[in-house]
């Protein structure tokens, strides 16, 4: 299995007021932090940059993964994930999986990563996805080689979710044993940084 980790910066922070993927957590900017979290796993990491590119990118300095830039980030999540997969079967042709997550995800932590990256062994052919309390399948997810053909032709803010909702049999949920939040608002931020 050679798998890439594909980390979603590109957001423009609308509910968090300023760039998300900046907030410190831990000492590093989130971003950063995510990155290096995914980086103790795979080898091969590419984060995806779109709003605050710059900023981003200099917050990344110093890591071992490759940034790709989204011009089209501003027409949603969907725009990444095609820009991430375009890079990936462009440069890294050998790749068998894509593991995609969120910056805005610390609790995606190494252990539900390599959980994440043992579901997608067993069950190669198979989508690899986190189980919501409210039923939905989400991120962090894994992609098989199979599905990147879908993955090039997404768009808007639908992301990957609706190959994960169409997923039926192919579909494979894990359960994180911690509470898979995002920081998408202030109030987000304060109660999970306070309590990480």
């Amino acid at each position: 299995m050679q798998p890439v980790a594909l980390v979603l910066a590109a957001g423009q922070s609308r509910r968090m007021g300023q760039p998300k993927q900046l907030l410190p957590w831990r000492g590093v900017p989130l971003v950063r932090y995510v990155a290096e979290q995914a980086s103790t796993v795979i080898d091969r990491v590419v984060v995806v940059t779109g709003a605050y590119a710059r900023q981003v990118e200099k917050a990344l300095n110093g890591i071992e993964i490759s940034v790709v830039h989204n011009s089209s980030f501003q027409e949603g999540l969907g725009t990444s994930i095609r820009a991430g997969t375009e890079y990936v079967v462009a440069q890294l042709p050998d790749t068998t999986h894509l593991l995609v997550l969120l910056a805005d995800q610390p609790a995606a932590d190494p252990t539900y990563l390599r959980q994440c990256l043992e579901a997608a062994a067993t069950h190669p052919t198979q989508l690899i996805a986190t189980a919501y309390p409210d039923g939905r399948a989400g991120v962090p997810a894994v992609y098989p080689h199979a599905y990147f053909p879908q993955l090039l032709q997404l768009g808007g803010d639908a992301g990957g979710g609706q190959l994960l909702k169409e997923g039926g049999a192919a579909l494979h949920l894990l359960h994180p044993q911690r509470e898979m939040y995002d920081i998408d608002t202030p109030d987000d931020y304060r109660r999970y940084h306070e309590g990480d």
